[in-house]
């Protein structure tokens, strides 16, 4: 070995190794100088003759984490009960969407005292509606929501989901109708939270990986519907659905993770 260049069985590897650098073995070839590579909520910090790989504040104990979900459609729903108990102060997400008689957008209310934020709303004169509120709970306990639809609504689905470390901060939302949806988030680490439904027809959706689907309404010739999360760790998030039939609606939140 001569300084700063390693040779192995008589041929160089690797010359002039950068700080942080490591010879990576490659099968059938000569090994590769290669840094390593943070993941999500890792820091690497890589100095002469040394490698230091430390938790971010986004990492870690902070990473975000979905508690419980419950959704439900029903002709007509009006309020929907949590089945676990709520914990005060984590986030509490609720999605829902109806067949509209009347535009407008619904308000709601918890049993918990919940100030909830309307996120998504309704924007769409056709028949498929959607919104969807934010809240943090502002107490623990098994919770009721209760929706207050425009009226003439029916079908009506509704979505509750309780996550921990996130916080109510929007960093981007949106909503279509009959169509594919996208996010541009701008934190990593954000919350990628996606609802959708068809009040009217059974709507096959696909989910994009790496999501997690944590409610879906069972098909069927009348109503179909579903939400899902993404531990997002990137800037660009495809939520597109293969099936945007007539009828149904999408909508998508980014919610940044608590600092």
């Amino acid at each position: 070995m001569q300084s700063n260049t390693i040779t192995l069985e008589g041929s160089v590897g690797s010359d002039h190794l950068s700080d942080g650098q490591l010879l990576i073995g490659s099968t059938g070839g000569a090994p590769q100088p290669q840094a390593l590579t943070a993941g999500q909520g890792i820091l690497i910090t890589n100095g002469p003759g040394n490698i230091t790989v430390s938790a971010t504040s986004s990492g870690g104990g902070s990473r975000i984490q979905h508690v419980a979900s419950a959704i439900k459609r029903a002709n007509p729903l009006t309020s929907l009960t949590t089945q676990h108990n709520v914990t005060a102060g984590n986030l509490l997400i609720v999605a829902t969407d109806w067949y509209q008689g009347s535009t407008g957008n619904p308000t709601i209310s918890d049993t918990l005292g919940t100030p909830f934020s309307l996120i998504v709303s309704n924007s769409n004169t056709g028949n498929a509606a959607v919104a969807i509120f934010v809240g943090q709970a502002a107490a623990s306990g098994s919770d009721t929501v209760t929706i207050a639809f425009p009226s003439g609504a029916s079908w009506q689905g509704i979505s509750i989901s309780e996550f921990k470390n996130t916080s109510a901060i929007v960093d981007d939302a949106a909503v279509v109708y009959n169509a594919g949806i996208s996010l541009n988030p701008t934190t990593d680490g954000d919350l990628i939270f996606t609802y959708g439904g068809s009040p009217t027809s059974a709507v096959a959706f696909t989910i994009p990986p790496p999501a997690f689907l944590f409610g879906k309404y069972a098909s069927g010739s009348d109503a179909s519907g579903w939400s899902f999360m993404i531990q997002n760790t990137a800037s660009f998030v495809d939520c597109t659905p293969s099936n945007a039939a007539a009828g149904s609606s999408l909508a998508a939140i980014a919610l940044k993770p608590t600092p």
